[in-house]
């Protein structure tokens, strides 16, 4: 009987010692796991980040997961669902969550897929271009070059592909805007002071002056399909502006 007894507690002993070192060692891995989130976010994230995460204090699989996705999210998405653990803890959910837009981002980045072809490498003698507008078909630009007291509407032929423009207009000064319809440019720009809207024929190059009261910091203009009206945008001040056109009168102050 104390046989049994001193076998039976020196097997439990040898059971318990096996059970505490077992248990060591798992403490052990999940600790060598862990990662402070401050230490894992570091150089990843703004600063403010180590608030918006804190909840989170020690990553483990999921917590590292949802770290490493939100890095590849927009900045605006990253603060979004960043201030979201803040508020509501981590949560599988918010995991997911990162996990959609991720595969969004892939989704669009790789539907991106270039499509530039070089129709005219070169073209010194319209640098710098303001501006540049094409046919309806596709095989004509007009390109608006800014040169002091010398800028000038020329005309490419994308269909042969030429390195020589075609002079259209010159003496334009300044001209920062394009817009053309048909036979008809409209340039706007430093011309004269203030800023001055023309027209031109690209028949025969007759250049038309239509207004200079436009707002100075001009930003764009467009011209409606029956060329009887024009609008100007500012980024100065915000203003929209709209110019009368007289097809009876070049001239439309």
């Amino acid at each position: 009987m104390k046989i049994f007894n001193k076998s039976f507690l020196s097997l439990f002993l040898i059971t318990f010692m096996l059970f505490c070192v077992i248990l060591l060692n798992t403490s052990f891995v999940f600790a060598s796991e862990a990662i402070k989130v401050k230490d894992y976010i570091k150089g990843k994230f703004p600063v403010i980040f180590n608030i918006y995460l804190s909840p989170l204090r020690e990553l483990y699989e999921y917590e590292k997961e949802f770290v490493d996705l939100l890095q590849n999210l927009p900045e605006e998405e990253q603060k979004n669902l960043a201030k979201e653990v803040y508020n509501n803890g981590f949560t599988l959910e918010i995991l997911e969550k990162v996990k959609k837009w991720e595969k969004f981002v892939i989704s669009t980045s790789q539907s991106l897929i270039p499509r530039v072809t070089v129709i005219v490498d070169g073209l010194p003698s319209v640098q710098p271009a303001t501006g540049i507008a094409l046919n309806p078909m596709g095989t004509t630009a007009w390109v608006t070059e800014e040169v002091r007291d010398d800028g000038r509407l020329v005309c490419v032929d994308l269909a042969s592909r030429g390195l020589t423009p075609t002079p259209v207009a010159t003496g334009l000064n300044r001209p920062a805007h394009l817009v053309v319809s048909g036979i008809v440019a409209f340039v706007a720009g430093k011309i004269g002071d203030p800023i001055t809207l023309m027209r031109i024929d690209l028949n025969d190059g007759t250049v038309t002056p239509v207004s200079n009261e436009l707002e100075g910091g001009l930003s764009g203009v467009a011209v409606n399909s029956a060329l009887t009206q024009a609008y100007g945008v500012s980024y100065g001040n915000g203003v929209l502006t709209r110019v009368d056109i007289d097809p009876s009168s070049p001239w439309k102050w």
